[in-house]
């Protein structure tokens, strides 16, 4: 981990590669968090190559989707098996 210990601002679980948002090329974000639901999507940070995004949300279904078309990763995307 990161050195620090738990206390009453967080409890230190996510890995200090991923704090920074980016991890293995792409750009993690999470919004809508609200009592019983969340959104989180992973977006490729190189553009044009082809590289799907992938989202989840409070179903736990993960879907993938074309890069271009991550904005409607939720409606549209395929459900990952």
């Amino acid at each position: 981990m990161n050195g620090k210990s738990p206390d009453e601002h967080g409890a230190q679980l996510i890995n200090p590669a991923l704090e920074s948002g980016t991890r293995y090329g792409y750009k993690m974000e999470i919004s809508g968090c609200e009592a019983k639901s969340y959104k989180i999507i992973a977006t490729p940070l190189q553009k044009g190559l082809g590289h799907r995004a992938y989202c989840t949300d409070q179903s736990a279904v993960i879907r993938s989707v074309d890069e271009s078309a991550a904005a409607q990763c939720w409606t549209q995307g395929t459900p990952v098996n």
